[in-house]
């Protein structure tokens, strides 16, 4: 379903801010905002603290500046035209998004064990699913 709906220029900017800080697009943060808010207020007494946690460090991610500039360097490395000091900076982002993956199939895992669910089902479940790099 589609809604469109009319806000100030300083809310919009608020909210893409806030969906950045989250690694998100604007139109997936409002809907998880919105489902968050509304769709599990019955099930808010069913999360404990734990699962609450997990939750919040699995949505961290990484700000659309970020991807953005990891993007552009991928890009370059493809057309080989990275400098040596790109190509140093394209490593250590690199490193930050693989050990950031690791901690957040961690947090995935430790939920699904709580859950006693398996991590596919889980991640099917939270509509997590993985993001092409190249576009």
């Amino acid at each position: 379903m589609s809604i469109n709906l009319q806000i100030s220029k300083e809310l919009e900017e608020l909210l893409q801010k806030e969906a950045s800080k989250k690694g998100m697009q604007l139109d997936s943060f409002l809907s998880k905002f919105l489902e968050n808010s509304f769709l599990n207020k019955k099930n808010k007494s069913r999360l404990s603290a734990k699962e609450s946690d997990l939750l919040q460090k699995i949505n961290e991610g990484f700000s659309n500046e970020f991807w953005s500039r990891y993007k552009s360097l991928v890009r370059k490395r493809q057309r080989e035209e990275l400098t040596p000091s790109e190509m140093e900076e394209l490593i250590g982002m690199t490193d930050k998004l693989e050990s950031s993956n690791v901690e957040r199939l961690t947090y995935l895992s430790e939920l699904a064990r709580i859950k006693k669910t398996t991590l596919p089902v889980l991640m099917k479940d939270l509509g997590i699913q993985p993001v092409p790099i190249d576009q």
